[in-house]
């Protein structure tokens, strides 16, 4: 069965889960629980923890490879943003519709079988508080991920996974689990245990990414089985974009081979 197109799904939403996704008050609560979570984030332990941590790895890859892993201190301690709310309405309609396995029924994510509405948006969704932290070299991403996870601890890091796509996009990503509470629906505050995305990416991607996120979004909510005819037109910008980050991301492997290469070539050299 087919469901509801992105701009049915508000009235199919409203009419079948509860959910107006277009609604002033749900637009306004969301506004004000994220600007809220933000602010607690960025006074938790867990958030400071974690800025010590990346610094600390940081030092540590610096002494280790006897080059910077990020351009600044500043990169250090990245800035939160807050998810647009028409991304989140989105990715809702991506969750409950689009990607959608078992629809008419609800969709299972993360093993939790339901749909996803305001009501649990904040425990299901984890990128509504989210950071960039940017490496200069391809291993940093995963070495940072990797290295903070053992550091923090799974209390504190809900999981780290790399993110790669057809179109170019390379990154790693870190869940930073941060104790919150959320203002629901009937005006009541309860706890919520909010997940705080950190994406790690490099300087290459990261250009990149701000000239190609538009096709990022758009095939998102494309078909199930979208044209795929652009891989065959070379005037087409979305081809020049998506060959360009794996290109890019080619030659950001040869630059840490390189890199490699003249530490270990240091080290013979003070032996």
């Amino acid at each position: 069965m087919d469901g509801p197109t992105l701009e049915q799904y508000p009235n199919w939403a409203s009419e079948n889960i509860g959910f107006n996704p277009v609604d002033v008050q749900f637009r306004r609560r969301y506004t004000q629980n994220t600007t809220t979570l933000r602010t607690i984030v960025e006074q938790s332990d867990h958030w400071n923890s974690a800025q010590a941590v990346f610094s600390k790895l940081a030092d540590a890859y610096n002494e280790a490879n006897g080059v910077a892993l990020f351009t600044s201190g500043e990169a250090r301690q990245p800035s939160l943003h807050i998810k647009p709310i028409d991304s989140v309405v989105e990715k809702t309609y991506r969750a409950n519709i689009l990607n959608n396995r078992n629809f008419p029924k609800p969709p299972t994510l993360d093993g939790i079988e339901g749909w996803v509405t305001e009501e649990n948006l904040f425990a299901r969704m984890h990128d509504l508080i989210r950071c960039r932290l940017v490496c200069r070299y391809m291993d940093g991403p995963q070495y940072i991920c990797e290295a903070s996870k053992a550091e923090l601890g799974g209390d504190v890091v809900s999981g780290v996974h790399s993110m790669e796509t057809e179109l170019g996009y390379y990154a790693w990503h870190l869940g930073l689990r941060v104790p919150a509470q959320v203002v629901r629906p009937n005006g009541v505050v309860e706890d919520e245990a909010l997940t705080v995305e950190i994406q790690i990416t490099t300087h290459l991607n990261d250009v990149l990414n701000d000239l190609t996120h538009l096709f990022y979004e758009g095939r998102r909510i494309a078909a199930r089985a979208p044209d795929s005819l652009w891989k065959w037109q070379p005037d087409n910008a979305q081809f020049k974009g998506a060959y360009f980050g794996h290109t890019l991301h080619l030659l950001e492997g040869m630059i840490v081979e390189l890199k490699n290469e003249i530490k270990r070539g240091s080290d013979t050299t003070h032996e």
